[in-house]
């Protein structure tokens, strides 16, 4: 039975929450360095600086992931956080990404 199917029994979804919630039960928050205090309310204030990664850089990273039997996706996702790891000095770091076909309710705010 495919995990976002509409026909999930309540058995699989409890089992599968539960696990996710075991999985990340005691995560810290990020603590990265900032340049001035974060305000107390939350302003969605921020911009952005895009780049080009050169060709001969993606090319090894598409190589990798052919390597290792996983997407560039992947891969990426592994290298940013690695990146956050360095920054935050944490070696435990959760990254959320939006994923498609997660029509249930229960599953929305887990991995």
């Amino acid at each position: 039975m495919a995990v976002g199917s509409d026909d999930l029994s309540a058995s699989v979804v409890d089992g599968q929450l539960a696990y996710w919630r075991e999985a990340l039960a005691g995560l810290e928050p990020l603590e990265l360095p900032t340049d001035r205090p974060r305000p107390s309310v939350r302003s969605g204030r921020g911009s952005s600086l895009e780049f080009e990664v050169p060709a001969e850089v993606t090319g090894g990273l598409r190589e990798l992931a052919r390597r290792e039997d996983c997407t560039l996706f992947m891969v990426l996702l592994g290298l940013y956080q690695v990146l956050l790891s360095t920054y935050s000095g944490q070696s435990d770091v959760a990254v959320g990404v939006p994923i498609a076909g997660r029509n249930r309710p229960e599953t929305e705010g887990l991995v």
